[in-house]
């Protein structure tokens, strides 16, 4: 009976080697551990016989016609359904052994013949408790994986649905507000759908994110930033702030263009825009530093303290603030930008000083590292 606990499950551990008396010898070692024992003559039979049906163990003999212990181990490591299987070496006493290059193709153990029986045994039984141990950990990880991607599916299609009614309900407010006139209660319920829609939109974009289906392209930068602008144009007039584009032409990065276009970009202008007084202005810059595209989008706002600049990306912690003029956001904003440009393949840093420790000396500076394209 095996020592690897209570379960019924018998490890399988095949055994290739040329010499008859060495796979009699091994056979009986394994047999009085409670193991199922395989033989196989040589390399290409221990590789068809590992292809059958896949073992738990494989003892591998160096020397061997046709094909040595070192070549049947490279060809077992590029099979993708063989390559998990713990290889033991075994070589005979005196016979030159190249440990190195054993352990660079995948081996986890040596064993020299005449084998010691009490080690070998040790040896073995604990490569097949690690062996059995990864492929717990392996299975429980691939059902963890499934779960968590029938949560975001299940997620995306709640989204989806709550769009619906809101879409319903912003359309019957608008037909309210043109036939009966404005009322605080309809730009309550306005704002209120609004807000929800955002918080939708963000959501059901970073589930995309969470379960990578981010298409990546390389795009103009300049044409990025231009239809970026273009969807928050009223909100830089609305509040007179003037845009500065100084981004060279021709710059290209790796992103996904309506990513960049309807998220990142937008996010981080309605944030410029959100906390900078009326009349000012936001300044855009980009350069070339080594394999990245710095953006660079710098504002003279009210800036960050130290507090919220800390858990400005966690979206546990993150909490919308009120803009100058009370603006509300969803509080996923940054959040959703840092995995958009992580998806990327780029990152995302802020500095900022905040009005209240520096009057004379405010803002943000927010910079993407983007994939040059």
């Amino acid at each position: 009976m095996s020592d690897l606990g209570q379960s019924v499950y018998v490890p399988t551990v095949l055994v290739v080697d040329d010499n008859p008396n060495n796979l009699k010898l091994c056979s009986q070692l394994l047999s009085s551990l409670g193991l199922q024992v395989r033989i196989a003559m040589d390399g290409l039979g221990g590789l068809e016989a590992a292809k059958n049906s896949v073992p738990d163990l494989i003892l591998l003999d160096i020397n061997m016609p046709h094909m040595d212990g070192y070549e049947t181990c490279r060809r077992l490591k590029a099979m993708p359904e063989l390559r998990e299987i713990p290889v033991i070496f075994v070589s005979a006493m005196g016979e030159e052994m190249n440990k190195t290059l054993a352990f660079e193709l995948g081996a986890v153990d040596y064993l020299t013949k005449p084998i010691p029986v009490e080690e070998a045994k040790a040896r073995i039984m604990a490569h097949l408790r690690l062996h059995r141990q990864t492929q717990e950990l392996a299975t429980q990880a691939q059902a963890m994986a499934r779960s968590y991607r029938q949560q975001q599916e299940l997620l995306q299609v709640i989204a989806h649905d709550l769009a619906n009614p809101l879409g319903a309900i912003s359309m019957a407010v608008d037909i309210h507000r043109s036939k009966l006139g404005d009322s605080n209660y309809l730009q309550l319920i306005s704002k209120a759908v609004g807000m929800a829609t955002a918080l939708i939109t963000d959501l059901r974009t970073l589930q995309r994110v969470a379960i990578k289906e981010v298409v990546l392209a390389k795009i103009d930068l300049s044409t990025a930033v231009a239809d970026a602008q273009m969807i928050c144009n009223e909100r830089f007039n609305s509040k007179q702030i003037l845009l500065i584009n100084e981004i060279p032409a021709e710059l290209s990065i790796v992103a996904n263009h309506q990513a960049m276009t309807m998220s990142v970009l937008p996010n981080l202008f309605t944030n410029a825009i959100k906390f900078s007084e009326p009349g000012s202005m936001v300044h855009l810059s980009a350069r070339e530093e080594g394999k990245f595209i710095v953006l660079a989008i710098a504002d003279r706002g009210i800036g960050m303290s130290p507090k919220i600049l800390a858990t400005v990306f966690d979206v546990g912690k993150s909490k919308s603030r009120q803009g100058t003029q009370q603006e509300q956001g969803t509080g996923f904003g940054m959040p959703l930008v840092k995995s958009l440009v992580e998806a990327f393949g780029g990152s995302i840093s802020i500095s900022s000083k905040d009005i209240q420790s520096s009057p004379d000396d405010h803002g943000t500076v927010m910079e993407l590292y983007l994939l040059k394209g």
